[in-house]
Formats: structure tokens, sequence, C-alpha cells
């Protein structure tokens, strides 16, 4: 039986075709931080995909919740997700061990 794991990154890509690579710090039903490493995109709404051991992909939008980086940080609020990957995703998030609530990421 496979091990179902989170991802540690996840793989976006802005409007203008440009593609970035994040390390998932936190995440919740709804929003997820983010940490670039070398460059950091300065747009508001990204296309994401993210791979799930024995779940499979889940791909949406994100939209900045902040303009700025804290702590390193950026949160963005999950959108379009439909209904299988929203499964999907909250499947997800039940097995990994970071998630927080809506409190932990608005402070971010």
């Amino acid at each position: 039986m496979p091990i179902k794991s989170f991802p540690p990154t996840v793989s976006l890509k802005s409007k203008c075709d440009k593609h970035f690579e994040a390390l998932i710090h936190l995440v919740s039903a709804n929003k997820i931080a983010l940490k670039f490493d070398s460059e950091t995109p300065t747009d508001a709404q990204f296309n994401f995909s993210a791979y799930i051991d024995s779940i499979g992909y889940i791909g949406g939008k994100l939209k900045a919740v902040n303009s700025e980086f804290k702590h390193g940080l950026k949160v963005f609020e999950l959108s379009d997700l439909g209904a299988s990957e929203t499964r999907k995703w909250n499947e997800a998030i039940k097995i990994f061990s970071h998630v927080v609530d809506q409190k932990t990421l608005v402070k971010l």
C-alpha cells in the first residue's frame, strides 16, 4: 500500500507564463503559505499544480492575500478548485503535519 505524502513544493505559473517553484510552509482548507528560495514573484495571481502520492494531481489558482512577504512567506488563497480537486486537497491536508487554522494564517 503506498504511503500518502504531501508534496514539499508547488509549481506556479504566472499570467505572463513565468514559472516558479515554491516550498510549501503551511496549508489550510483554503489558504497556503509559500516560501520562495531564489526569485521572488511580484504577481498577485498564479495557476498552480502539485502531485500528492496516491491522491493525484491538484491544480487551480492562487491569489495573493497579502502583497508583502512576512517572515519570508507569502500567503495565497486557493480558488477555482473543482469538487474532485477540493476533495483531494482536503484529503491531502488531513495527512500533512503542518495543517493550521485560519487564525494562524491570518497572523502571517
